[in-house]
């Protein structure tokens, strides 16, 4: 399918990343501009409270930038994590996650249309694979359910899920104070593999501007944003 929306390549707007700590593999890059909006324990859609803080803040960073800007979001794996162990920090599988997950995917498809309505280039960034192998079939629900809603409602799904699976280590980021490996976020080295699948789809990306002008313009320009120098990210300033 070869999707309507295109940018011409002389324009030099960066697409703009959205979501949760899965937005910090953009950082640095001349094509994106990730903007961190929250961990996933508060940016997540496993009840309504936390929808309504996620799509708070999720418009209160989309205001700053133009109605037809180009926005990748980040969303999904925090649902998959809490949906198949009930917890955040793995204390023991929970029954039938496949059931939970649904309830998580239907709250997002619906904020999705919420904001849709608005802002009319949206990419839908697929749940990554990791360490974690149990999880990893909750996030492949998570995918084809998404996959499916992005056909049918004139969205971009941007999925890398096998690509990454060829060399999952090589993308996985090192913990700080020599922490070891971390299972479960990747490094700016999924950048590459995001263009070529924007690319594959139709998209034709815009012509790269500078990541450090357009930071700066953005800080400048607004006070809700503040920079992250060790991830080279956005991060609302306050909470919305």
């Amino acid at each position: 399918m070869e999707y309507k929306f295109r940018l011409k390549m002389n324009i030099k707007r960066q697409i703009i990343v959205i979501g949760d700590s899965h937005s910090r593999s953009f950082g640095g890059s001349d094509y994106f501009i990730p903007i961190y909006i929250g961990g996933g324990q508060i940016c997540n859609f496993t009840d309504e409270k936390a929808v309504k803080i996620t799509e708070k803040r999720l418009l209160h960073a989309m205001s700053h930038f133009k109605k037809d800007d180009y926005f990748l979001l980040t969303f999904g794996e925090p649902d998959c994590r809490w949906n198949t162990y009930g917890s955040w920090t793995r204390r023991g599988p929970q029954k039938k996650p496949e059931n939970k997950i649904i309830n998580s995917i239907s709250r997002f498809k619906n904020s999705i249309l919420k904001i849709k309505s608005s802002y009319k280039n949206l990419i839908i960034y697929n749940v990554i694979p990791h360490k974690w192998v149990d999880q990893n079939a909750t996030n492949q629900i998570w995918n084809k359910n998404i996959s499916t809603f992005c056909k049918e409602n004139d969205l971009v799904f941007c999925d890398i899920y096998d690509e990454l699976l060829k060399d999952l280590n090589s993308h996985l980021v090192e913990l700080d104070r020599d922490r070891g490996i971390d299972p479960i976020h990747l490094g700016t080295s999924i950048q590459e593999l995001v263009i070529k699948k924007l690319q594959i789809k139709g998209m034709k990306l815009p012509a790269p501007g500078s990541f450090e002008q357009a930071i700066d313009k953005i800080i400048m320009d607004s006070s809700i944003f503040i920079y992250h120098e060790r991830f080279k990210t956005l991060t609302l300033n306050g909470k919305p």
